[in-house]
């Protein structure tokens, strides 16, 4: 459950709440809850709705692109994993694929956060327009982004022409909680009943 951040998470909610959603930012200082305000906050209620699968958070990291395969492929495993992975890596259609395999398994759209997104910036150009290349596939509608993102990087993700597609909704911005108002109102990271179960 997450204390404190109501308005927050209704806007993120809000703004994924309307037709062909645009990918959406969630921007901060360090340490100022962007992480906890998603993982805590947002995907929980996304999990609730019906039709909405909600995959594993991906840190991007050295390798962003194999990671965001990896979760894309979360339900198989063995060689068939290795393979898909594969096939998500090589071919530009194939987030669209494994999105069409969730849809086909029950979901109506599949929920992406991608945590610590400005990793991106300091990646290798040719895999993050790879991999935003294939993100941008996917009818929005099948498929949501989230980008946790440290205000400090802003200036260089937007100046990163390969992010660009990000850029098509201002961001929600989180700041710090007020010191007076913790002495009342603790914000937490523990997750709700839903998410602790599965």
């Amino acid at each position: 459950v997450l204390f404190g951040r109501d308005a927050e998470v209704a806007a993120c909610l809000q703004r994924l709440s309307g037709p062909n959603p645009p990918p959406l930012v969630v921007t901060g200082p360090s340490g100022g809850g962007k992480s906890s305000l998603v993982r805590a906050g947002v995907l929980p209620r996304l999990r609730l709705q019906q039709g909405t699968k909600v995959l594993v958070p991906v840190e991007p990291g050295d390798s962003p692109l194999r990671r965001v395969a990896l979760t894309l492929t979360s339900d198989q495993s063995g060689d068939q994993l290795a393979s898909d992975i594969e096939e998500l890596v090589v071919d530009v259609d194939g987030f669209a694929a494994a999105i069409d395999r969730s849809i086909a398994g029950g979901a109506r759209r599949v929920v992406l956060f991608l945590d610590q997104a400005e990793d991106l910036v300091s990646r290798g150009k040719p895999e993050v327009s790879r991999l935003v290349d294939r993100l941008a596939r996917v009818d929005p509608e099948r498929l949501v982004v989230i980008a946790a993102v440290r205000s400090a990087s802003l200036d260089d993700w937007l100046r990163e022409p390969a992010l660009a597609w990000f850029s098509g909704a201002d961001p929600i911005w989180v700041r710090p909680m007020d010191r007076a108002a913790t002495t009342t109102r603790t914000s937490a990271t523990r997750p709700t009943t839903a998410e602790s179960s599965e």
